[in-house]
């Protein structure tokens, strides 16, 4: 089991004498590796390569990077009005409830902004 450090994974596959290659983003993401496969009951020969993650986002042709910045801007938004919130002491910074909530707004717009570089990378 490890870590996917830099939260992106390019997987590729050969069937039928075609090469295939696929990339995603991830969130949080580790991976285990195994000879034993999930399904114990199947007869698996081999090794297999199993990744968990939060949240994942395939990068092919098809993204859009306009609807990937509106999706950070939005994010960002919402987190700036929390923060604002916070400041004007209408909600208590010390709340684990709105100190998580803040938490998870960040990672979502970090996530979105990492898709974001990725999809500009592989466009360019």
């Amino acid at each position: 089991m490890g870590k996917v450090e830099n939260n992106i994974v390019e997987i590729e596959s050969n069937f039928e004498n075609k090469t295939e290659k696929s990339l995603f983003v991830l969130q949080d993401a580790v991976f285990v590796v195994s000879n034993q496969g999930l399904d114990k009951t199947a007869d698996n020969k081999g090794t297999g390569v199993y990744i968990y993650a939060k949240r994942a986002k395939e990068i092919n042709s098809s993204v859009s990077t306009e609807e990937i910045l509106k999706q950070v801007e939005s994010k960002n938004q919402l987190l700036e009005i929390e923060r604002q919130k916070i400041a004007s002491g209408s909600l208590d910074a010390s709340n684990k409830v709105v100190s998580s909530k803040i938490i998870m707004m960040e990672d979502e717009l970090e996530f979105l902004k990492k898709v974001q570089l990725v999809v500009k990378e592989v466009k360019s």
